[in-house]
């Protein structure tokens, strides 16, 4: 008998003894479970020679078991219970590496115990929108290859690969709906994230090391970035927003329509914001009032927006959250307010000085409730159809105002006020000169 059972007066009992009887007696109850069900089918017989001896399962012989031998029935017993764990260990594996490679990937992100909640939502929210509904997704996680997830990859990043009716929308209408650099390396993440899990369980042979580099190597910056017809499809040219901001400047918004509610009015002054600082949408509805200091405006937060995700991986809401600090986790930015952009804080004092608004943002409704990001984006859109202009959203302002300001500012500076790296500069600065422009440009050139 184990000496722990013979722990029987109040005091030697500790939680450790107790942990401890339960841990054996719960060991000795599978072991006798196995060895049960190995007893009804194949007998452990006492030869003469005093040694013990049975019959194992054994897939790799003709009738499917074999012999084995062992002095004591103790060694024979425990060698039965280790060839069962093992059958046991392979069959797991067989099973989890017929496992659809999505529900790997789900298992992979809800093992992780250290994720915070808003970077498991995201993760969640990543694989609901490009892994889950893929072919690549619906694959036996064993039969899988590093080809097929770099050329799954490639095919994300040049058509989004998203399966949601929205998104095909949108791609019916803009076309390409080529990936982010970073959308793609957080689908990268969880990829890798997900063959480590599956290599630590035997259910697949990829080296996730070697996918990583693989991967690497054949995600290069340059796939990211595929230019349209002209670079005006991307802006909006200083005619053209000349014409959106005359059209606020003139508006009633005292009128009764839809597009002249007072909420609008407080939109039409962020997006006329936007135009004279290029700030991101994230950045400027997460602003509050005592960002503004000293002729300062000063970005100190982001909003977030995604799916939350319960402990099952199932989808439960979609929130708006803000989030402190700025994307590539810095703290802040300031920018010099302009004389341009003053008169619009005085104006957004004035429409939101009945609010009730307690939380200090400065975009609110009458409500008090702060106005999420996607509401500037469609509102620019309606905006652009009375002004007669083509439709922009609100992100295409920051490709507007780097292309402006490029023209007179030094580089270093543009990257200060934009938070963008010298890269992302290069690849928001367009033509905006339209043609009477460039004709003015080339005779200048012409001089001799």
């Amino acid at each position: 008998m184990n000496p722990l059972l013979n722990i029987y007066e109040d005091e030697d009992l500790t939680e450790e003894n107790i942990g401890q009887v339960v841990e054996y007696l719960n060991e000795k109850k599978r072991r006798n479970a196995i060895l049960k069900g190995h007893q009804c089918k194949h007998k452990i017989t006492a030869e003469k020679s005093g040694c013990f001896s049975t019959y194992v399962p054994d897939k790799s012989k003709p009738k499917g078991v074999r012999q084995i031998r062992k002095k004591t029935r103790k060694e024979l017993e425990d060698a039965i219970i280790q060839i069962y764990e093992q059958n046991d260990v392979q069959a797991n594996q067989k099973e989890g590496a017929k496992q659809p490679f999505s529900e790997v990937v789900k298992q992979a992100i809800l093992s992780k115990k250290n994720n915070l909640p808003a970077t498991k939502n995201r993760k969640m929210g990543d694989y609901a929108t490009y892994i889950k509904y893929s072919e690549l997704g619906q694959c036996p996680v064993g039969e899988i290859t590093i080809d097929d997830i770099v050329d799954f990859m490639l095919d994300t990043i040049e058509v989004g690969g998203r399966y949601d009716v929205s998104r095909k929308k949108v791609q019916a209408r803009n076309g390409d709906i080529r990936l982010q650099e970073q959308a793609a390396k957080n689908i990268r993440t969880i990829i890798f994230q997900a063959m480590k899990y599956a290599s630590r369980r035997d259910w697949t042979t990829i080296n996730p090391d070697k996918l990583f580099e693989r991967l690497a190597d054949e995600m290069d910056c340059d796939i990211y970035y595929v230019p349209q017809e002209t670079d005006l499809d991307y802006v909006l040219t200083e005619n053209q927003l000349r014409a959106v901001i005359s059209l606020i400047d003139e508006m009633d918004y005292n009128d009764q329509r839809k597009n002249r509610s007072k909420d609008s009015a407080v939109v039409d002054q962020g997006i006329k914001l936007t135009i004279f600082c290029g700030c991101r949408v994230g950045e400027l509805c997460s602003l509050k009032w005592s960002d503004i200091k000293d002729n300062v405006m000063s970005l100190q937060r982001r909003e977030s927006r995604g799916r939350v995700f319960d402990e099952n991986g199932n989808p439960v809401q979609y929130v708006f959250d803000v989030l402190p600090g700025l994307k590539k986790r810095k703290a802040s930015r300031n920018i010099p307010v302009t004389s341009r952009m003053a008169p619009i804080f005085t104006r957004l004092r004035e429409l939101t000085a009945g609010y009730e608004n307690t939380s200090d943002y400065i975009f609110t409704r009458t409500d008090g409730q702060r106005i999420e990001e996607k509401t500037f984006s469609v509102r620019l859109k309606v905006l652009c159809r009375l002004a007669g202009v083509p439709e922009r959203s609100i992100h295409k302002l920051r490709f507007s105002y780097v292309s402006r300001a490029a023209k007179t500012m030094p580089t270093k500076v543009l990257t200060e006020i934009t938070g963008s790296t010298v890269r992302m500069i290069n690849y928001y600065n367009k033509n905006t000169a339209e043609m009477q422009e460039m004709r003015e440009l080339m005779e200048r050139a012409e001089c001799l």
